[in-house]
């Protein structure tokens, strides 16, 4: 299955974002093998909240210290998040610290390994994870993309990777297989964040498919 632009057009994303995501999104469609409108809407839809409309690639943490308790309250304190407020690499490497593969705070890997891609992939150990599978992904021109995220995390949040490494969770964590439009949600998100909103855009994504 593909999309056309009129499918993207249907939930609000930005024509600018179009042009850039079209064909990044077709092939992460191709790459998860997402074979029913079902799958497709639900990829898109947790794509696009998760990106605000594929706006925003890698995860912004320039947070004042009142929204840093609220994202990120169990990791740290009142103090630490004040400071942290307003200095997006300090909190970073914060709440990052010794999780998901990366080194202390002092190692600098929260923030260089901080979520980017349509999911936010975070953390050295998840980057590099990447690399035996979407790092060697074959490229629109035919040749085979030979990359090491973790010498290179910037690449996450080009288009065309940050859809596949979307897709490659996708693969990774069987949610073709889930049973409902919440499950594949809370397994992206680890909750029920947004779930409403998601529930809205994935709805207008089935009926615009039903337009291809």
């Amino acid at each position: 299955m593909r999309i056309t632009a009129k499918v993207l057009q249907a939930i609000g994303v930005p024509a600018t974002r179009i042009d850039e995501h079209i064909d990044p999104i077709n092939g992460a469609i191709l790459f998860a093998k997402l074979s029913t409108s079902e799958q497709v809407a639900a990829f898109i839809a947790n794509a696009a909240y998760e990106t605000g409309f594929f706006l925003n690639l890698t995860e912004n943490l320039n947070y004042t210290e009142e929204r840093i308790l609220q994202v990120f309250g169990r990791r740290i304190t009142p103090a630490q998040a004040k400071l942290c407020a307003r200095n997006p690499n300090k909190l970073g490497d914060w709440v990052y610290a010794n999780r998901n593969g990366n080194g202390g705070v002092e190692s600098g890997d929260g923030f260089r390994f901080r979520g980017r891609g349509y999911f936010h992939t975070t953390g050295r150990a998840n980057y590099k994870a990447l690399n035996g599978t979407v790092g060697r992904h074959i490229l629109p021109d035919g040749s085979e993309a030979d990359i090491d995220f973790t010498k290179k995390p910037l690449i996450l949040s080009d288009p065309t990777f940050a859809a596949l490494s979307a897709a490659q969770y996708w693969i990774d964590n069987k949610l073709s297989s889930c049973e409902s439009f919440e499950a594949i949600c809370i397994k992206i998100n680890g909750g029920e964040n947004g779930l409403d909103a998601r529930k809205q855009i994935y709805t207008k994504l089935l009926n615009a498919l039903k337009t291809i």
